[in-house]
């Protein structure tokens, strides 16, 4: 009973650490970004969104011309689609954020926590 209890205080422990660093979820353009919390006691908190290009490896592609772009809706953006929910989805597109580059493949990067409703 005891080690039961200890280990669940642990478990409980590392969760709230590793949501005090953030999750941090990445898709490239034209693909929906969907991120949730582990259970429906929690709800979800963005705290940085970037819909842009801001290095060459991630989602690769021969259209990149610049490494330094950013829709300055983003995280006004993800944070009204998805903050305060369980589970939220959104497209990763110049529809949803604007073309803040174009002719560059661009993705969108969210970091968000999870916290007790």
């Amino acid at each position: 009973m005891k080690l039961t209890i200890i280990t669940t205080i642990i478990g409980i422990m590392v969760a709230l650490a590793m949501n005090a660093n953030g999750n941090v979820q990445t898709v490239c353009e034209h693909k929906d970004l969907s991120i949730s919390c582990c259970d429906e006691d929690h709800v979800l908190s963005v705290t940085d969104a970037s819909y842009g290009r801001h290095d060459k490896t991630t989602c690769p592609s021969s259209a990149i011309y610049t490494t330094s772009c950013h829709a300055s809706n983003s995280l006004d953006t993800v944070k009204a689609a998805c903050n305060g929910k369980t589970s939220c989805s959104i497209g990763a597109s110049n529809s949803v954020f604007g073309d803040p580059c174009s002719g560059t493949v661009k993705y969108l990067s969210v970091k968000y926590t999870c916290s007790c409703k």
